[in-house]
Formats: structure tokens, C-alpha cells, sequence
């Protein structure tokens, strides 16, 4: 089942890569429902083993520390694949000790949440977070997963480049409606031709 998870992700990442190449991006409503394909599992690379290995299609080797300018400081990291735009982990850490390191740790990093969703119920009987962070002119997002009865919580971390994608699979990972962080603060944020602001109070 872990492995299901893992692959069905890599799987319908390359597959929104090969549409975004051949053609226009779908709207969500026609989008398929993910198949659940039966594969043997990955290999799991530790940090220390992704660090001797060099790919041509790997741009940033991930470490302790970070990945593309995203701290992953977690524990028990293993690596289930890693390109230039993307890279799929696994921790020992639980999906909300998951979710509450990045918005413990990116902020200090002067990276801003602008999306942090919550699917409770996904194809795999798990919960799903949805987040998306923006520093500057990057912007990075992160597809946070977990399985019912498994100890280690699967993550993938995109660049913008892949955002779209990832978001993609999430939407079609989950089973319910994505739900709003309950203790979120929301700020005012004023542009030239609107302001917006989170509750209205």
C-alpha cells in the first residue's frame, strides 16, 4: 500500500509533465481518477547515499538541511526519487509534525505560506496537506500524505515548475473537500486593484 502511494504520485507527476509539454493543461472536472498501479517498491535512498549519487536530470542534491532552498531537517529521511523540479521522501515524523515544521521553519526563512490545505480522507484511507510557500520570485509547494495504519508520512516538495502538477495529484489523491487550517492567520493583503483580507474581521 506504502508503495501504491509513492508510485501512483511519481506516476501522475511525469504523466501532468508529459500534458504540460504535448498540450494545453486539462481543467480539473475531466481529470481521471488516479489508478492505483501494483509495482515492486523503490529502493529508498538515505540522505548520505543521494549525496555520492549524481544524476544528469538532478539540479540540487537534497542534505540534512535542505533541498532547493527548502529546509527538510526531519527525521528518518529516505529517498524515493529526486529531479530538478521535484523530490519524494518519506519520515518517521506524522503528517501534522510534517505540516508544523514547515510552518515553524519556513517563516523564519522569510518564506510566506499563501496556501495550506487539509484533505481528511484520501484514495489510501490517509490524510493529505497541500501547501504552497513563496519567497521573493521562487515558489515552492509541498504534497504531504499518510496511510492508515503506516508509521511513515511520504511528502514531495516541487518547484514552481511543478506546482500546477502537484497540485493536480492532490486534488485527485483526496476523497473530501479541502479544508482550511483551523488556527491559520490570515493578514491583509493590499494591491493595487484589490485588498483582501482573511477572516473579514
Amino acid at each position: 500500500m506504502r508503495t501504491r502511494f509513492i508510485i501512483t504520485i511519481l506516476l501522475a507527476l511525469i504523466f501532468s509533465a508529459c500534458s504540460l509539454v504535448t498540450q494545453a493543461p486539462l481543467p480539473t472536472e475531466t481529470l481521471q481518477p488516479v489508478i492505483k498501479p501494483t509495482f515492486t517498491e523503490l529502493p529508498a535512498k538515505s540522505m548520505s547515499e543521494s549525496k555520492n549519487v549524481s544524476t544528469p536530470e538532478s539540479e540540487s542534491t537534497a542534505t540534512m538541511q535542505s533541498w532547493n532552498n527548502m529546509p527538510l531537517n526531519l527525521p528518518d529521511i529516505s529517498i524515493h526519487a529526486e529531479k530538478a523540479d521535484f523530490i519524494t521522501l518519506e519520515t518517521s515524523a506524522n503528517l501534522h509534525e510534517v505540516e508544523t515544521y514547515f510552518l515553524d521553519e519556513l517563516p523564519s526563512q522569510d518564506w510566506l505560506v499563501i496556501e495550506n490545505l487539509l484533505a481528511t480522507k484520501t484514495q489510501f484511507d490517509g490524510e493529505a496537506i497541500f501547501m504552497r510557500f513563496l519567497k521573493d520570485s521562487d515558489v515552492n509547494c509541498v504534497l504531504i500524505g499518510s496511510q492508515a495504519g503506516k508509521s511513515r508520512t511520504t511528502l514531495t516538495v516541487a518547484t514552481i515548475n511543478f506546482c500546477s502538477s502537484l497540485r493536480k495529484v492532490a486534488d485527485e489523491l483526496r476523497t473530501e473537500f479541502w479544508l482550511l487550517p483551523k488556527s491559520e492567520t490570515w493578514k491583509l493583503l493590499t494591491l493595487p486593484e484589490m485588498n483582501i483580507s482573511y477572516p473579514s474581521t
